[in-house]
């Protein structure tokens, strides 16, 4: 009897310590670490569990990770005929996305503290790893838990080596030499009796008819390029009804020179004020346009004369009828001369009384 029991204890302390032994993974292990599970926590808690599970995983250098499958758990095991989350279903999805190891937690309520269940599978052998779970007080102990579970089915983490970083070699510092750019000398001019080269002026006026004189001499009409030596010129463009226009223009050696002459059309003042031309007024015309009227003295002036003229040759007509002595028509007695000039009175028959 006491020999049945011992054996009871060895078989029950082997089936612990296989249990208990973490499973190292195997290099090159493809290990689909799934989203946490369960109706306990938030989405925002859910996925920070997420993230341990995943940062602790990577620690791990001979697994590589499989990212989970989008969408909801629910709609897969459909798509695989699952009825539970069981061995059997965590396999179908080991295989469907080519991993050796499913990892799949889920966090339940469990009183006023959470139920943390973590069950990992060997695809291959259809077999579960870890199917355990384990009571948690507080979400802020969910992370360590978890760790914890890791660490019973893949062993601890290797240690790393923390990354020595070599200091900087400090390279001596080499002086350069100081280099003293060159000193441009500057452009020496040449005396004005020394420049041999001509330069060439060119004049454009805005007129094509204007004329152009350098120096008093025709240079042509419109536009003129002249060749000349070194030196100062006067040129002079007019054009009619335009303001002629004088500029003193230097020319330098073996460098074209460009005028531009823009002329205006030329304001004429006639006697008596006003202005003609650019948008003056004309002779005779007041700046509003009516006419200029003269003074009142010139108007009746000659209305009178014109008057005084009627009444002397009206009076001359008049005598020469009436100093008939015979009061008869004596026939012609030479010719007549009708004149308001003073000078000729002594022509007038009626003055002379019929000589």
């Amino acid at each position: 009897m006491i020999r049945i029991r011992f054996i009871a204890a060895v078989a029950l302390a082997l089936s612990v310590a296989a249990f208990a032994t973490p499973t190292e993974a195997l290099a090159g292990d493809k290990v689909l670490g799934m989203y946490v599970e369960g109706e306990a926590l938030s989405k925002s808690d859910k996925s920070d569990l997420f993230g341990v599970l995943q940062a602790k995983l990577k620690r791990y250098p001979d697994i590589e990770l499989v990212q989970p499958p989008e969408g909801e758990l629910i709609d897969l095991m459909i798509d695989l005929e699952c009825i539970d989350v069981d061995t059997d279903c965590l396999s179908k999805l080991g295989k469907k996305y080519g991993a050796d190891k499913v990892f799949y937690p889920q966090v339940d309520a469990d009183g006023g503290a959470f139920k943390l269940l973590v069950r990992v599978v060997d695809v291959a052998r259809s077999k579960a790893v870890r199917d355990k779970s384990q009571k948690v007080a507080r979400t802020a102990d969910l992370s360590k838990a978890l760790e914890t579970e890791i660490e019973s089915v893949f062993g601890a983490p290797p240690v790393e080596k923390p990354v020595v970083v070599a200091p900087p070699v400090e390279k001596p510092v080499v002086e350069k030499p100081v280099v003293v750019p060159p000193v441009e000398k500057p452009p020496v001019e040449k005396p004005p009796g020394e420049e041999t080269k001509d330069g060439m002026l060119v004049i454009d006026t805005n007129l094509p008819n204007s004329t152009i004189y350098v120096d008093g001499e025709y240079a042509g009409t419109g536009t003129a390029t002249l060749q000349r030596k070194p030196g100062e010129y006067v040129v002079r463009v007019v054009h009619d009804g335009y303001a002629e226009q004088i500029r003193k223009v230097s020319v330098r050696s073996d460098k074209q020179t460009t005028q531009k002459f823009e002329l205006s059309m030329a304001t004429v003042k006639p006697p008596g004020g006003g202005t003609v031309g650019g948008g003056g007024t004309k002779p005779g015309e007041t700046p509003g346009g009516g006419v200029t009227k003269k003074d009142d003295d010139d108007d009746s002036s000659w209305i009178i004369w014109a008057t005084v003229g009627a009444v002397v040759v009206g009076g001359a007509v008049a005598a020469i009828v009436l100093l008939n002595d015979d009061g008869t028509d004596a026939g012609p007695r030479g010719p007549v001369v009708l004149s308001i000039d003073p000078n000729n009175v002594w022509r007038d028959d009626s003055v002379r009384g019929g000589r």
